[in-house]
């Protein structure tokens, strides 16, 4: 995909806003985790349900 001038970096603006949403309820965007910590990711496929 290409972008024009000024795409790119309002592509990681947005990002940036996107990272720093915090609804409630729900976890921080950053973790911080130990090293070597047992991790379970899951991820809903299904989001209608």
């Amino acid at each position: 995909m290409r972008t024009g001038p000024g795409e790119e970096e309002f592509s990681k603006w947005l990002i940036k806003l996107d990272n720093s949403e915090s609804p409630p309820g729900m976890p921080p965007h950053k973790f911080k985790l130990k090293i070597g910590a047992i991790v379970m990711l899951l991820r809903n496929l299904n989001v209608h349900q």
